[in-house]
């Protein structure tokens, strides 16, 4: 599965582990997806692709801890180009991972994961 095919809709997101997230894909099955930096270039990083990969000993929740939409940054805003991971509730931004830096001769990989703070 791709990741551009699920730009859009309400998915189930379960949580992100290193650069590695899991969402519920509207067919109805967990989707593991893997965000690969392009290390080709030594002076400079951006985001190579997200693929599926399998689960393997990655560790998310058992349940879903929100329900989100995949947005794609496809116009340079803020210097990002990639995607963001928006809470529907609140729009809380869980993840965002792509490139920063676009105009700058060095961009970067980014991959941050922005869990809530815990209700008190």
């Amino acid at each position: 599965m791709n990741i551009d095919e699920l730009i859009g809709p309400a998915l189930l997101f379960f949580g992100a582990e290193f650069n590695v997230f899991q969402l519920l894909a509207p067919i109805g099955r967990k989707v593991t997806f893997e965000a690969l930096e392009d290390e080709a270039d030594g002076y400079r990083s951006m985001l190579k692709s997200v693929d599926e990969i399998p689960q393997g000993d990655h560790i998310f929740f058992r349940e879903h801890i929100a329900v989100v939409r995949v947005e794609k940054v496809s116009e340079v805003e803020d210097d990002f180009k990639g995607y963001n991971v928006i809470d529907i509730e609140d729009d809380h931004l869980w993840l965002k991972f792509g490139t920063s830096n676009i105009g700058d001769w060095y961009p970067g990989y980014v991959f941050v994961y922005h869990p809530k703070a815990p209700k008190v």
